[in-house]
């Protein structure tokens, strides 16, 4: 892959454990809601889509706190959680409905993160006139991260 590609996603439910808190508290409050999913794979992985690859989507989703899917403002949302087609009524689990985005997809690890979402937002989008339409969003299939950053809405 590119340094990036566009990627389609239509819209879709995650199922997980979420929470809301500050940007600048954010290294404090998210790790947690990766401990508990961890925990609790095993039975968040029985409501995951299983794509033809047989890797459950991962996914570390964010909104703005009125679940808008906008970017964060000085506070927002997180889900750790996993893709699923359909709503289920998931007890003790939170469940959103993503909307379809076209996104601009970057791959990225822990030490990149920060460097590449600086760079995609920093010169790949004023290089291509890109704005950015909504949350950046993580993506995790087998042992890959991507970043995603909405460039429309579907």
């Amino acid at each position: 892959m590119s340094e990036f590609d566009l990627f389609t996603k239509d819209s879709f439910f995650l199922i997980g454990y979420d929470g809301a808190g500050s940007v600048e508290s954010a290294p404090e409050w998210i790790p947690p809601l990766w401990d508990e999913f961890k925990t609790d794979f095993a039975k968040i992985e029985k409501l995951a889509v299983r794509p033809a690859h047989g890797a459950i989507p991962v996914w570390g989703a964010m909104t703005d706190l009125g679940q808008e899917f906008q970017p964060w403002g000085e506070e927002g949302k997180y889900m750790a959680g996993v893709e699923s087609d359909r709503y289920l009524d998931a007890l003790g689990f939170a469940v959103w409905r993503i909307p379809g985005f076209i996104y601009v997809r970057a791959a990225a690890t822990l030490e990149t993160y920060a460097l590449v979402y600086r760079r995609i937002l920093g010169t790949v989008f004023p290089e291509n006139g890109w704005d950015l339409v909504g949350a950046v969003q993580e993506y995790y299939l087998k042992d890959r991260m991507w970043l995603l950053f909405p460039i429309k809405r579907l």
